[in-house]
């Protein structure tokens, strides 16, 4: 892992993703590594100077590359600062998150030493502070620095003047706004951010579909089971069935996809909906014994499909896009929701058996827009969180 990774090996990403047995295989790896890579952070900026020289040198180098772009190099600045700011926010949640959790505050009614450090941290982390440089020093992004003020160039008001705000939501909860070129960040709107700007940057934020990189999707996914109790919707825009691929190694991955065919299509490759659907219990079967990741792989199936047709009680019950999926595993007692798909050869003993850590996210390939309005024509869309994934 360390010689796939290279200087970019990290020890805790090692140890969250490997499995059971202490090991991870080297075509999962590759594929993490790899979805890293993809995010761009792998590299500096061309326009930064060395980081031997001076920062006033460094500063008066970027301003110059700046003042310098052409339209489509500040459009693309704009977008490369927007992925980096939604990572940089996404880890901070992360990390925010995992220090409430880790704090004992429930334990006393009136909290201890431990509760007011962890709330100190806490405030840091959202605040960006970095405190003694161990917490956040990993996850710096090149593509957010250096960051310009007044003070630090004399053409300052040229280069706000010539990029653009960003909104984004922050870790905290609230919006703030970034600089795509002096990487500022405000939590108070700019008196020179344009409306036009506003409705470019949500255009996103309102379709209700969450925009993840690479290295925060499955974060994103863990939170969405965990908390939100909600089941993943993931839409794989990358034209390269990345996520297909990642759960068919970190998972059990039921493809359907056949189904999205026209009818001539699915009869000249003898794709039957009954056997498609046999095959897709019996990985879901598997997955709930296994305790594993079911990734129910829709690819392009639009609305056209009636799941509530295909999805019988005895097969792939059409509860099972509720909790991402945990709610086949209630009730413990008689019998949970699942022991219908079950059949004699799939028990243990004569005994329905399942593990906690059983959950499904479903997949599609279907554009953002596309996947939101046909979909929702037959799944129950309020008990899913949707987030979109591309190359990019």
């Amino acid at each position: 892992c360390k010689e796939l990774a290279g200087d970019r090996f990290n020890i805790d990403l090692f140890n969250e993703r490997k499995g059971e047995d202490d090991c991870i295989s080297r075509e999962e790896w590759s594929l993490i590594v790899q979805m890293y890579q993809d995010q761009g952070a792998a590299a500096a900026p061309p326009q930064l100077a060395n980081e031997d020289e001076p920062v006033e040198d460094t500063i008066t180098a970027y301003v110059a590359a700046c003042l310098s772009m052409s339209e489509e190099e500040l459009s693309d600045a704009a977008a490369q600062v927007r992925r980096a700011v939604e990572a940089r926010e996404n880890r901070l949640k992360t990390e925010a998150a995992a220090a409430a959790k880790n704090s004992d505050y429930s334990q006393s009614f009136s909290g201890s030493a431990a509760d007011t450090k962890a709330e100190k941290d806490f405030g840091k982390m959202l605040g960006g502070d970095e405190g003694d440089g161990q917490q956040l020093a990993k996850f710096k992004d090149p593509e957010l620095e250096p960051v310009v003020t007044p003070d630090d160039s004399p053409q300052y008001a040229q280069v706000r003047q010539a990029g653009q705000w960003i909104k984004a939501l922050g870790a905290a909860g609230c919006y703030i706004y970034v600089h795509s070129l002096t990487h500022e960040t405000l939590s108070l709107k700019p008196e020179d951010f344009g409306e036009d700007e506003a409705e470019a940057g949500a255009q996103e934020e309102d379709d209700g579909v969450l925009r993840c990189t690479p290295a925060t999707l499955l974060d994103e996914i863990d939170r969405a089971v965990s908390e939100e109790k909600l089941t993943p919707l993931v839409i794989d825009t990358t034209g390269e069935d990345v996520m297909k691929t990642f759960f068919s190694y970190k998972g059990m991955v039921a493809d359907i996809s056949g189904l999205g065919l026209p009818l001539a299509a699915q009869r000249k490759a003898k794709i039957k909906p009954r056997d498609v659907m046999e095959s897709a219990r019996k990985t879901a079967v598997n997955a709930i014994k296994a305790g594993s990741t079911l990734a129910l792989y829709l690819g392009e199936i639009n609305g056209d499909i009636s799941f509530q047709t295909l999805c019988k009680k005895d097969v792939l019950p059409f509860e099972i896009f509720q909790e991402a999926g945990k709610r086949m595993l209630t009730p413990p007692f008689p019998a949970p929701r699942c022991a219908k798909m079950f059949r004699d050869e799939d028990k243990e003993q004569g005994q329905v058996t399942f593990r906690d850590k059983f959950m499904m996210v479903v997949v599609s390939t279907l554009p953002v827009k596309e996947a939101m309005s046909e979909l929702s024509k037959n799944l129950p869309m309020e008990h899913f969180k949707p987030m979109a994934i591309s190359k990019d």
